[in-house]
């Protein structure tokens, strides 16, 4: 890693290895061939969420899906690519455990849960959560699987409705598959390696803080870092500021700040890129969800500067912590960035069946302060 700092006593350019992204949304089609590039111009190394429109349940469409992300990378004439498209599948109650086991013999690194509603395309998640420790039934069986392969399991940390099937308020869901659902996987399935993603709550910064390690980690996004609640709100509502897991409240997200600068070996990078049509957002049960692949790190390079953290931190969350929790190395390429005003796009444009399609992504038409080199 190499710093140079500025006349002003900032820091002017910044070289690190080549990032990894730990949870991206590449989605498919033209959309897929015009997010593909983007990621592989400042990551090495991403792990591909399975929640296609037809949940990648299987060896085949693990692999299919794999070929046609990394044959969006290429990078000579003979289609040789460095780029490392780490596979997962969607955990489901009909899964077959014969494909889970044989799709983790092909290089896929785990398996996602998804609670039912909660984000895109979630509907086939598991319907009860309490099959996770329910011995018999295919979601423990698939656990127990990753327990002894030394695979993980990833989880959309969030529960819908309480024990007593009451609906939970959005701003609480993580809280309470934190503390109530969980506990109940990790006493279940003690030596299973699981991730807990995009973490947004200081309740998600308690628990890792006192139980994570080298079997319990969590990716955390740049949106998370830099945005609360009021970003969701100001003005009326944001559809363009809008994921699944929502902003939290500003305390949440200054809890994730101290975390990140504790630097954590187990706390590491996933931009959960999530890229939707403004006609799927600019509507009323708009998707939750938008892209920020277009300038990823140099949003993590915004929000590290904001905590004072310009250092071996932002390295070590950025490319070393991610692969190493899966058992990988970090890559080897590096990667430059420069302290260069700009403007970001305000849209970006694909043909599909004779109409334009246009998203638009994160921070669309704003400043900021970081340019790749």
């Amino acid at each position: 890693m190499e710093i140079v700092q500025n006349g002003e006593g900032k820091t002017a350019r910044i070289k690190t290895r080549k990032w990894a992204d730990m949870h991206h949304h590449f989605r498919e089609g033209k959309m897929l061939k015009l997010i593909a590039p983007m990621v592989r111009k400042r990551f090495a190394i991403a792990v591909a969420m399975p929640n296609l429109p037809e949940p990648t349940t299987t060896s085949g469409a693990m692999t299919e899906y794999r070929e046609r992300i990394l044959s969006e990378t290429r990078e000579d004439e003979g289609g040789n690519t460095n780029f490392q498209c780490l596979s997962t599948l969607y955990l489901t109650d009909t899964m077959d455990l014969g494909e889970v086991v044989k799709s983790m013999s092909l290089g896929a690194v785990g398996v996602k849960y998804y609670p039912p509603g909660l984000t895109t395309n979630s509907e086939s998640g598991v319907q009860n959560p309490a099959s996770m420790w329910t011995r018999g039934t295919i979601p423990y069986l698939v656990l127990s699987f990753l327990s002894t392969s030394g695979k993980v399991l990833l989880l959309h940390a969030a529960d819908g409705f309480d024990e007593k099937k009451n609906e939970i308020d959005p701003f609480d869901q993580e809280k309470h598959f934190i503390r109530k659902t969980l506990p109940r996987i990790i006493d279940a399935h003690s030596d299973l390696k699981i991730s807990v993603e995009h973490l947004s709550s200081r309740a998600g910064v308690d628990f890792l803080r006192k139980h994570g390690g080298s079997r319990l980690g969590c990716s955390i996004t740049p949106q998370h870092l830099l945005c609360d609640r009021r970003d969701l709100f100001r003005g009326g509502f944001r559809p363009h500021n809008f994921w699944w897991p929502i902003f939290g409240r500003e305390e949440d997200r200054d809890a994730l700040r101290e975390f990140v600068k504790e630097g954590r070996g187990y706390v590491y990078a996933g931009t959960d890129s999530a890229p939707h049509p403004i006609s799927e957002k600019e509507k009323d049960g708009c998707k939750g969800g938008v892209m920020v692949a277009h300038a990823a790190v140099e949003f993590y390079l915004e929000a590290f500067e904001k905590m004072d953290a310009l250092d071996e931190r932002l390295e070590n969350f950025g490319c070393i912590n991610g692969p190493r929790f899966y058992g990988l190395e970090p890559s080897k390429e590096e990667i430059t960035f420069e302290r260069r005003k700009r403007v970001l796009p305000t849209r970006f444009t694909f043909n599909k069946e004779g109409s334009e399609i246009v998203i638009r992504p994160f921070r669309a038409g704003e400043k900021i302060n970081w340019q790749l080199v």
